[in-house]
């Protein structure tokens, strides 16, 4: 039994703050290893020949769906960031928290803190 104080390794959350069954008891959640459509990457590079040139496979018997292993390779192999070819990559990559703060409006990314300053106008005296 785990604690209820404990946050979940997927999601982030306590046990205290998660969902529950019908029977009352915490329902935690069960790692999924999420999939990828190959036809973004398969669009991106021109066609399924094109592809499998640039990833030195034969041209027939390619998978419909990939890992996340798969598309991180397959993508990096063409020469591509995966979330240049599957947009939504890098939000698939955070836990629930996470998510939370990040498109929640209530957190700003630090490096949006570092933007140079604005050039301030002389002040010109009024004294003469």
């Amino acid at each position: 039994m785990k604690s209820t104080r404990r946050p979940c390794p997927l999601c982030g959350l306590t046990g205290a703050n998660h969902p529950r069954g019908d029977s009352g008891r915490v329902v935690w959640c069960k790692a999924t290893e999420r999939t990828w459509p190959l036809a973004p990457l398969v669009a991106k590079a021109g066609g399924q020949r094109a592809l499998c040139r640039l990833l030195g496979l034969p041209h027939k018997g390619l998978p419909a769906q990939l890992t996340d292993v798969q598309a991180d390779h397959w993508a990096l192999r063409c020469g591509w960031h995966p979330d240049h070819v599957w947009p939504d990559w890098s939000a698939a990559g955070l836990r629930y928290v996470d998510d939370v703060f990040v498109n929640g409006g209530g957190w700003r990314p630090a490096w949006l803190d570092q933007q140079p300053p604005a050039t301030a106008a002389p002040i010109l005296s009024l004294a003469s």
